[in-house]
């Protein structure tokens, strides 16, 4: 080789030496980063980790952000670290840090709802670290709201091998599938879930309350002693045991022949400081339905005592002692005499709308009292509820509202004015031209109430129901009794009436009070009516050749037909795709209902499962192939029951509060619905009775109705058993109004 060809090879050589003696000083100074970084984690000087000089090189980068993020989790400072962090794991693409680190960026993720990026990384991080059950959960909870439930809840529990579900956290993410599965009224894939022995530690007992919850779902009495007995071998104490059984027969509306429920729960809170001691959530539960079972049955004293005892045993009791108090004394002191209500307002002119009371319709708009040199008087007397008013200025925009209960010696209420809320115009969508096909939805709110909706149309803040009353009819339904299953029972199949003894009146409360969400059958179930000799709505339609979705949320004393059927013309049936039971709020929703924000964990529950029941009902309404839809939010009902007392004190509320604020969430959604029916549809909102107090129903139930020749106006008071009739003819069915 030429002297000129060996210099030229050397060059070659050399070049990548010398690369490398010019990267070398960089990555000498990553390598001190990250033992400064993690040197300093490593030794507990966590501060010194969290300032440290994160190094430039990838690799190292990544090792030095998990040892920056491990001083931050000790100071409790996580938001020092994550985000760094997150952007790190999506320009990589591949890199993932521990389980725990990514658990952070998955509810980061969620927390800003990026629904779509938290489902991807929980899933692949539940792949790439299989024995992380935490990871499945977190997966669940992202994919659910973007896609079918059923879908990744079938996905999930595939994965979930049966050695996981031996482990302690293996036995908890069952039990959350198996109590999703229930809310999807799935009850017997809820049991399989939980299949086999469970694990040899605390979460056995909660395995077998869900498993008595199921076999309750089913209507399965015998099934649901059986797990009970399980649950005494695993180590419940029998105390528990009955406490169990009270709560579970109550909320699934079964009977037993131990006694009513009412008996059963009394014999629990005989012992409830014991149970209180060992558990106490179990006994809040068991007082949340003891109380205004009580209070139903005319034991009102007996009530106050265990609103008392609660009080005293759980430092809160699951029902309001004032409210139930005003009550006592207004049933003990009889009918009172008008009393002068005097209102005070700094306003040269306006009127005080206030609420007419006894003698006059529920629906019907308050009497206007002019405001004179800034006073308003009128007469009024002390009811089972208070009296509602709204101050509005000479332009008519509302500047105050809320409630008195007129006391004996009268009432002064002195209206602090706030800004001028201008009014509200409706939103409704314009209908699209009709198809020539006559499609129905009913709208059940369950719980709804007009006096409610009277003192919100006031506030000018219900527009798209404002809108339904002056293009359709409306009125007051007669419910009796006030339950929710006598009412669905008598939507779907009318029958003569009976009378009903106390006991059959409580047992008709069912899953409605405490909060409790209901347990519905599961909808592969074959259709079953309680009144087979009568024929009922979703049969009338289906031999008229007509498609039905039933999504009245059919569980325990609640038995009208299956849940989530949808039934085509050609008679074939599938089940209506739902795709969350619970969703949260997005963010544009938040702003727009305010007082959903900060709510604790149960109202927040509550709201969530709000939003996802009208999902399903909204997508129902848009599809244009089914002629009938009966369909029931039971979360206005749990909601109402949950908030009443609070929208019922007497005071200047000007519409604030969880309760108000449910109801301009319902108006809002009916816009949605509205707009998927054309001018050729019928839409029925309706409730199945109204609310006196958090422990009572009104069986005056609300009602609107539109639609092509609905002759708009007010509708007489009629019994609630009218509606079916309205509804055949409204389907062009044999039958008339």
């Amino acid at each position: 080789m030429s002297q000129r060809a060996r210099v030229g090879v050397l060059a070659l050589l050399g070049l990548p030496l010398l690369g490398l003696w010019w990267l070398l000083p960089g990555r000498l100074e990553d390598l001190r980063g990250l033992d400064e970084v993690c040197g300093a984690s490593a030794s507990g000087e966590w501060q010194s980790a969290l300032d440290g000089d994160l190094p430039m090189g990838e690799d190292l980068r990544h090792r030095a952000l998990v040892c920056r993020c491990e001083a931050a989790l000790e100071l409790g400072a996580p938001e020092r670290c994550v985000p760094e962090l997150d952007e790190a794991v999506t320009a990589s693409g591949k890199w993932l840090p521990p389980p725990n680190l990514v658990a952070l960026i998955v509810d980061r993720r969620m927390a800003s709802e990026d629904w779509a990026g938290a489902a991807s990384l929980a899933t692949r991080a539940s792949t790439a670290f299989p024995d992380q059950v935490g990871l499945l959960y977190l997966e669940v909870l992202a994919r659910v709201e973007n896609e079918p439930e059923r879908d990744v809840l079938d996905q999930v529990s595939g994965r979930l091998d049966e050695a996981a579900r031996r482990t302690p956290e293996g036995a908890t993410l069952a039990i959350v599938l198996a109590r999703r599965r229930l809310a999807l009224g799935d009850a017997d894939a809820a049991l399989d879930e939980l299949r086999g022995p469970p694990p040899e530690e605390r979460e056995a007992e909660l395995w077998f309350r869900v498993r008595a919850q199921a076999r309750a779902a089913m209507g399965d009495v015998a099934g649901l002693e059986l797990e009970l007995q399980e649950l005494a071998a695993a180590g419940a104490s029998s105390l528990a045991v009955d406490a169990v059984r009270a709560v579970v027969l109550d909320a699934a509306g079964l009977s037993s022949d131990r006694g009513t429920w009412i008996e059963l729960q009394r014999r629990v809170a005989s012992q409830a400081a014991t149970l209180v001691e060992t558990d106490p959530e179990l006994a809040r539960l068991l007082y949340g339905r003891l109380i205004p079972r009580l209070a139903m049955q005319g034991a009102r004293a007996e009530a106050l005592e265990r609103i008392a005892e609660a009080e005293e045993l759980l430092g809160s009791s699951p029902w309001s002692r004032q409210e139930l108090a005003t009550m006592l004394a207004a049933e003990q002191a009889g009918p009172s005499p008008p009393v002068p209500l005097l209102f005070h307002a700094d306003l040269p002119e306006g009127t005080v709308f206030v609420e007419r009371g006894s003698g006059h319709a529920v629906d019907v708009p308050f009497e206007p009292v002019r405001l004179v040199g800034g006073k308003a008087e009128v007469m009024r007397r002390a009811e089972a509820t208070p009296t509602r008013w709204v101050a509005v200025d000479a332009t008519g925009a509302v500047r105050g509202s809320g409630a008195v209960w007129p006391a004996l010696a009268g009432s002064r209420v002195e209206i602090v004015l706030g800004q001028r809320l201008p009014l509200t115009r409706a939103e409704i969508p314009a209908s699209r031209s009709g198809d020539g096909r006559s499609r129905v939805l009913v709208l059940v709110l369950d719980c709804a109430d007009w006096r409610i909706v009277r003192y919100l149309f006031h506030r000018q803040e219900l527009p798209v129901l404002a809108a339904l009353l002056k293009r359709g009819r409306h009125g007051v339904l007669w419910s009796e009794p006030a339950f929710t299953a006598s009412a669905m029972r008598t939507l779907v199949a009318p029958g003569p009436d009976r009378p009903m003894g106390v006991f059959e009146s409580l047992h008709e409360l069912g899953a409605e009070l405490a909060g409790l969400r209901a347990f519905p059958h599961n909808p592969l179930r074959p259709l079953a009516f309680l009144l087979p000799q009568e024929s009922d709505l979703f049969e009338l339609a289906q031999v008229a050749g007509l498609s039905t979705a039933n999504l009245l949320y059919s569980h325990g004393a609640i038995n009208v037909g299956v849940h989530g059927a949808l039934v085509r013309q050609d008679g074939s049936v599938e089940r209506v795709e739902v795709a969350a039971t619970t969703r949260r709020l997005t963010m544009s929703e938040r702003a727009r209902h305010p007082a959903f924000s900060g709510l604790p964990a149960l109202h927040d529950a509550l709201v969530a499962d709000l939003a996802a029941r009208f999902d399903t009902v909204a997508a129902v309404s848009a599809d244009q192939t089914v002629d009938l839809v009966l369909a029931r939010i039971e979360a206005t009902d749990l909601i109402t029951h949950a908030t009443y007392s609070d929208a019922a004190i007497g005071r200047q509320d000007d519409g604030h509060g969880v309760l108000f604020e449910t109801y301009r969430y319902v108006d809002s959604r009916l816009a949605e619905i509205a707009g998927n029916l054309d001018a050729d549809d019928h839409l029925i909102v309706m409730s199945d009775h109204g609310i006196t107090s958090a422990m009572r129903h009104d069986p005056r139930a609300l009602f609107v109705h539109t639609g092509p020749g609905v002759t708009p106006g007010n509708l007489p008071q009629r019994d609630l058993s009218a509606v079916p009739a309205m509804i055949i003819h409204a389907l062009g069915l044999s039958g008339s109004e």
